[in-house]
């Protein structure tokens, strides 16, 4: 049998997810034409390797199901494509009304020698083997509008703030402090406040270095900056 291990993304392909109990995340699985898929979903991606920690709040299967939900076959179509709608009562559960992730993967199964009442699944290809479980496809769920408002000030203050790191590499200080002030102004992140600091003491750097060379400059003003030249250089360097 010619086996193709399955891929398996969120349609529409994002990677942050705005919670809503009535609406749950759609998956486009591609796979082996007329194959029975299914799809694994939960909170923990060290569960695609320990089954035995599985349980109705950590972990759902579409083709086993739940207590709630009944479990269902997957089919691809011709071309190997199929869709597949996470159903409500695991979504609440997974996901719940918090910020959290979830992980995913898709199977293709055997569906005559799986067994649903026993929770067994032949598998023949898969998306994410047990033990990649570290590299499971994610997405961020998110549950309140200030959080959803945050996520897209981030996404505006990315624009400066990349600009920023490039100017910084191309060793223009000054027009590099300028774009991370403004990406500051949009939001105040860590990640920026670092760059702004190392864009302040490089252009300390280029004073002092003038301040050293300059004609005016007295000969214990030149020792007290070629102090601060010695204790900037190592950091910058």
């Amino acid at each position: 049998m010619d086996l193709q291990e399955p891929r398996i993304k969120i349609s529409p392909e994002q990677d942050r997810y705005s919670f809503d109990i009535h609406k749950s995340p759609v998956f486009s699985i591609s796979a082996k034409p007329n194959c029975v898929v299914c799809v694994e979903v939960t909170n923990d991606s060290q569960l695609f390797n320990k089954s035995k920690l599985r349980n109705v709040e950590n972990f759902f299967s579409s083709f086993l199901g739940s207590e709630t939900v009944e479990g269902t076959d997957i089919d691809t179509d011709e071309e190997g494509n199929a869709e597949y709608t996470l159903a409500m009562d695991p979504w609440n559960i997974l996901a719940g009304r918090q910020s959290i992730k979830l992980y995913y993967r898709a199977l293709v199964i055997d569906p005559e020698n799986s067994n649903r009442e026993k929770k067994q699944l032949t598998v023949l290809a898969s998306s994410l083997k047990d033990l990649d479980w570290q590299k499971a496809s994610s997405i961020e769920v998110f549950s309140s509008s200030e959080e959803e408002i945050e996520y897209d000030m981030m996404e505006e203050a990315r624009v400066p703030y990349q600009k920023g790191q490039e100017l910084y590499k191309q060793k223009k200080y000054e027009a590099a402090l300028e774009e991370f002030i403004k990406a500051k102004e949009i939001v105040n992140r860590g990640n920026i406040e670092y760059w702004l600091s190392y864009s302040y003491l490089q252009l300390a750097l280029e004073c002092a270095k003038r301040a050293l060379g300059h004609p005016t400059s007295s000969e214990k003003v030149k020792r007290e900056i070629k102090q601060i030249i010695d204790l900037l250089e190592p950091v910058l360097e």
